[in-house]
């Protein structure tokens, strides 16, 4: 499952304040992935269809509780509202890439 969203307060909530996703990136000018860590580890490099190669630098309480239930969830993070409202939720194949 692959989701949207950007650093807005409609997407983040009270976190928006900080712009910092969990590893300390800037989340207005880095484009991340966000993901339950004890699936895919903080700065794990992945290919997205339609999107390209994106780290995984955030998590969140939804990508968490669907790995409670047996779902792969990630969200990517997009610089606006608009562009995250146009990606939607979509089920693709996305690649772990190797560490460099």
């Amino acid at each position: 499952k692959v989701t949207a969203y950007c650093p807005c307060e409609k997407c983040c909530g009270e976190w928006s304040q900080f712009a910092k996703t969990a590893t300390g990136d800037n989340a207005r000018v880095c484009d991340g992935v966000a993901a339950d860590p004890k699936l895919l580890p903080y700065r794990t490099r992945l290919d997205i269809p339609g999107v390209g190669i994106r780290e995984v630098d955030d998590t969140g309480g939804a990508m968490r509780q669907s790995a409670k239930n047996g779902i792969h969830h990630i969200d990517v993070r997009f610089r606006t509202h608009a562009e995250a409202r146009r990606f939607g939720v979509k089920k693709l194949d996305v690649t772990v890439l190797p560490k460099n």
